[in-house]
Formats: C-alpha cells, sequence, structure tokens
C-alpha cells in the first residue's frame, strides 16, 4: 500500500498529469453517461426501428473511424496537438447536445456522422497529449503513466453509467445527453488551460517519422495482426450497441441493471490495467492478446447462452 502511495504521489508531481487525468475523467463520465444508452435512445425515444438503429450506429462508427484517422495523422504532423484534442472534445459536446434538439432520423444520422465523429477522437488525442506533455518534460518511460491514464478512464465508467442511469430516470434523454455535454466542456476548458508542450524529444520524433508502415513490415504478420484487431474492435462495438437493448427489450431488465453490467466490466478493468501497465515491458503481448481474445469467446458465449438476468 505503501509503495502504491508514492507512486500516486510521483504521477501526480508530473507537470501537466494532474489536469490530463482530470480531463480524461470528466471525458470519461461523459461518454460513460451517453455511449451506454444511445441504441435506447434511438429504439425507444427516436422510434428507429432495428435496420434504421443498426444503419444510423453504423455510419456514425465508420464515419468515426475516418475522421479519427484523418485527425490521428494531422496530429502526427503537427506539435500543436492542443488543437486537436479541443476539436474533438468540442465535436462531442456539440453533438450530444444536439441529439436534444430533435427526433428527426434524418438529421440524428447527420449529427452522429458529422459531430460524434469528430467526438471518437476524442481518447486516442488525450493520450496522444499526455504522452507528448511527458515526453516534453523528459520522461522517458511513460508505461506507468499512461496506464493510470488508462485506469482513470475505467475509474469514469465504474459508476458512471449508474449516475447516467439516475440522470436519465430523472431527466430523461435530453437531461442524460446534455450532462453529457457539460462533462466534456468543463474537459475541454482544462485542456484550454494546459500549457503547449514546447519541446519534444526524440521519442516523439520517432513517432512522427514511423507514422507510415515501413515497407519492409508490409507482410503477412501485420495483416493478421489488422484482421485480428478490426475483429476484436467489431465484437466490441456489437456489444457496446446492442448489451443495453439486449438486457431492456429481451431480457426486460431496466436501466439499472444496464448500468451495473457496465460498470461491474469497468471495474474488473482496473486491477488489469495496473498490473499489465506495470509488467508492460515482461509480458509477452502476444499471449496476451490472445488471452484477452479467448476472453471475447467466452463472454459473448455466455451472453448468448443466458437466459435471464
Amino acid at each position: 500500500m505503501n509503495a502504491v502511495f508514492k507512486t500516486f504521489l510521483a504521477l501526480i508531481r508530473l507537470p501537466g498529469y494532474p489536469g490530463i487525468s482530470l480531463a480524461m475523467f470528466l471525458s470519461g463520465i461523459a461518454s460513460s453517461f451517453a455511449v451506454p444508452y444511445t441504441s435506447l435512445f434511438g429504439a425507444t425515444e427516436a422510434h428507429m426501428t432495428p435496420v434504421r438503429l443498426g444503419i444510423f450506429m453504423t455510419l456514425t462508427a465508420v464515419s468515426s473511424v475516418i475522421v479519427s484517422t484523418y485527425l490521428g495523422r494531422i496530429a502526427d504532423r503537427r506539435t500543436d496537438k492542443k488543437r486537436i484534442v479541443l476539436l474533438s472534445i468540442a465535436g462531442s459536446a456539440l453533438g450530444y447536445a444536439l441529439l436534444c434538439v430533435t427526433r428527426n432520423y434524418v438529421l440524428l444520422t447527420i449529427f452522429g456522422c458529422v459531430f460524434l465523429s469528430i467526438g471518437a477522437a476524442v481518447f486516442p488525442q488525450l493520450f496522444t497529449f499526455g504522452k507528448a506533455r511527458l515526453h516534453a518534460e523528459g520522461i522517458e518511460h511513460t508505461e506507468m503513466p499512461m496506464a493510470t491514464l488508462r485506469t482513470t478512464l475505467s475509474c469514469a465508467w465504474v459508476f458512471g453509467p449508474a449516475a447516467g442511469a439516475i440522470v436519465l430516470g430523472v431527466s430523461g434523454f435530453n437531461g442524460l445527453f446534455l450532462s453529457a455535454a457539460g462533462a466534456f466542456a468543463v474537459a475541454g476548458f482544462i485542456v484550454l488551460c494546459m500549457r503547449e508542450p514546447t519541446a519534444y524529444d526524440s521519442y516523439e520524433a520517432a513517432d512522427k517519422t514511423t507514422s507510415e508502415i515501413p515497407q519492409q513490415a508490409k507482410n503477412a504478420h501485420v495483416y493478421a495482426a489488422l484482421v485480428s484487431f478490426t475483429l476484436i474492435g467489431m465484437g466490441s462495438a456489437i456489444a457496446t450497441i446492442m448489451l443495453p437493448v439486449l438486457i431492456v427489450d429481451q431480457l426486460h431488465g431496466t436501466t439499472a441493471h444496464v448500468a451495473q453490467m457496465v460498470g461491474l466490466g469497468a471495474f474488473a478493468e482496473i486491477p488489469m490495467m495496473l498490473l499489465l501497465g506495470g509488467a508492460a515491458r515482461r509480458i509477452n503481448k502476444a499471449n496476451m492478446i490472445a488471452f484477452a481474445s479467448l476472453s471475447h469467446i467466452v463472454y459473448f458465449a455466455g451472453i448468448a447462452l443466458a437466459p435471464d438476468l
């Protein structure tokens, strides 16, 4: 316990780390408010059919991939990374605020494809900005600080969905999405007040020069990894979209049950994040990814076979 406390004190003393941690936490709270209930919003509040809901979520997801990739490439080539972070946070805040003003399917789809897709870059860009700050301060080994940032995000998802369920019950979807937009706005203000790193060391320079895959690395192993991560991401996306609908519509649960399921999963992530962050240099990455894929298979099989809550 004493070692954990000393590590915590060392981290909060890092320049810029408390601010980026708070921005990460607030952004996590905002996303944990909105994301688990977006599919429920489409099915119940906007009265989308299953086909329309699938199209809405798919178009938003595809747009998010395209925009996030584009913003990531821009961020890799620029030193003023804070602007990209602020743009992505603004996209999330505006996107969720606009979901409150209409239930028209076409407009909702446009808002999702434009603003929420920009907002999808929030967390990758926050991690990039945080790592750049650490590198600019001369900190070479960033595994533990970055792992604790991921843990901060998981902590937000532990109780965020439960708090979101309470807000949803009290003020409906408008109150829920406005609360998420407000949390993103506060996170953006914190980032706005932070200092842009003025110097980047060789690690950042290496990142910029290696953003493209070298010709000799374009082989079967790279493409196999690409396919694997795509499949893992697809499974996670399907779970995020359909699990709330499954719980409420087919298993006859409530939003409180959705919050419990999402929060329990986030809680279980915390010790894993800290463990992997501390042992990142000693663990075989391929074996760990294979184990994670196996856990996905067990998880989805359990959901498919579950007779009730």
